[in-house]
């Protein structure tokens, strides 16, 4: 017996009377454009995750960056503070340098909302550094001013100048490279590799 075909056209199972159609075009339309859909759903919310990493990849690196930047600014000016610094300019340099500090700090308040409160760690030898280059140049500064009147601070204020000007080779300037390292261990997984200020640069170049 030939089936016949009746309106709406559509999918027919065999045996299956041809006024009830199993599938409809219309339906295999509706359940067509569903998978579509679907599917670019599933596409656009990959896209969306792959940016939202790409983005948060994109501030981490800002944010050591700025970090590496601000303590290279802090070891910067205390070395450059240990040649220059005398009676006249001290209370300006220091200055400078608190500043610089001041923004390093900054950055790393703001670096611990992206990276957590390790990154807080990387303050305190920097801080040591500062601090006990402004402890030994107030020093130095008052035994100038006792020399002037009694030489027998001579050796006394010597020992410290030599502790305040120093070079790239003693204790004080180890620590301070020493400490900038700590900065850039810690930022490596998110900056290109670069290693810290080597012995003799400054004297090299």
């Amino acid at each position: 017996m030939a089936v016949r075909y009746d309106r709406p056209m559509g999918i027919f199972l065999p045996g299956v009377s041809s006024a009830a159609p199993f599938w409809t075009t219309d339906m295999v339309l509706r359940i067509w454009a569903l998978v579509v859909s679907t599917w670019a759903v599933i596409v656009a919310t990959g896209g969306l995750y792959t940016w939202r990493r790409q983005l948060f990849g994109q501030v981490k690196f800002d944010h050591a960056r700025r970090l590496a930047l601000a303590a290279y600014k802090v070891r910067d000016e205390i070395l450059y503070s240990r040649i220059a610094v005398s009676e006249t300019n001290s209370s300006e340099i220091l200055s400078t340098i608190s500043k610089a500090f001041s923004a390093f700090n900054v950055e790393i308040l703001e670096a611990e909302v992206v990276f957590g409160k390790p990154v807080t760690e990387l303050r305190k030898p920097l801080w040591l550094c500062f601090s006990e280059f402004g402890r030994n140049v107030h020093r130095m500064l008052r035994l100038a001013e006792r020399m002037r009147h009694d030489t027998n601070f001579a050796d006394e204020y010597y020992k410290v100048e030599t502790a305040v000007v120093g070079n790239d080779d003693d204790e004080f300037a180890q620590a301070l490279f020493g400490a900038v390292a700590k900065v850039e261990d810690f930022l490596r997984p998110w900056l290109p590799a670069r290693r810290h200020r080597p012995k003799n640069a400054a004297s090299n170049s």
